[in-house]
């Protein structure tokens, strides 16, 4: 038993974790090696696949499972295996749908389509699916696993994002994670739902969760935890919804949560 057994901490990668570098600072991965050896969970949950951690080895090692795909996925922390998935329902009317959202908010110029290959998005223009009446993506709905989507878009504010949510809430969970970028999952995923799933998953009794972003696609797992934070870089949608407000990514924010939590 250590000062930090039972928690269990949370953090997206870019923006948060990583500086303008994309790299972990070597104070926050001092910081982080302490938490674990004092007995913390520490781990990262990002809409990346989990191959994409390894480049930050040896200084980060997760010591638990590792959200990926954006909450639709948590990976085995050391061999990268789907343990827990929540992909796009078969049964739902994917190209139907995303038809009618393509209708409905014109600003979408593609869409990302993540499969159960591993591999980096599918980008496939908005127009050419209209212009199809969706064939490309229905074969793919047919034939793969969808776990998530990535809507490219002109500049588009949250209260676009949030008539996204009320009019397709039922079937799927949006939150943009760049300007010009707006994650879409399935309702019953994302990083507040993995987060909840890791904590009862975990081998010791989780007290309390911690969590922290810094964009829209981060709102759920911040809400999720017992204590979220945002960075002092986050977009203003997280701030509003986080317990606590951290220093700017750059600064080394990991280390300043977890010298707070000592």
């Amino acid at each position: 038993m250590g000062k930090f057994s039972g928690y269990l901490f949370c953090s997206d990668i870019d923006g948060t974790i990583v500086g303008q570098d994309g790299k972990i600072s070597s104070e926050n991965e001092e910081a982080i090696r302490y938490f674990q050896e004092n007995g913390g969970l520490f781990t990262l949950a990002t809409g990346r696949w989990f191959d994409y951690i390894h480049k930050f080895k040896p200084g980060f090692t997760p010591n638990t499972h590792v959200i990926c795909l954006n909450g639709t996925v948590l990976c085995h922390k050391d061999t990268g295996d789907i343990i827990v998935s929540r992909p796009f329902h078969k049964t739902d009317a994917t190209a139907d749908n995303i038809k009618r959202i393509l209708t409905e908010f014109p600003e979408i110029c593609a869409i990302d389509v993540f499969l159960d290959s591993g591999n980096d998005g599918m980008s496939i223009s908005a127009e050419e699916l209209l212009a199809t009446d969706m064939a490309e993506l229905r074969k793919i709905a047919d034939e793969q696993t969808i776990y998530k989507m990535l809507l490219i878009h002109s500049t588009i504010d949250t209260s676009r994002v949030d008539s996204m949510n009320e009019k397709f809430g039922d079937k799927y969970v949006f939150g943009r994670s760049w300007p010009e970028g707006t994650e879409v999952v399935s309702y019953d995923s994302g990083k507040g739902a993995m987060i909840d799933i890791l904590r009862e998953m975990a081998d010791t009794h989780i007290h309390t969760t911690i969590a922290v972003g810094d964009y829209e696609n981060d709102i759920q797992m911040v809400k999720h935890a017992d204590i979220g934070y945002a960075v002092l870089n986050a977009a203003d949608a997280l701030k509003k919804v986080a317990d606590k407000i951290t220093v700017h990514h750059n600064d080394s924010a990991i280390a300043k949560i977890i010298a707070d939590l000592d």
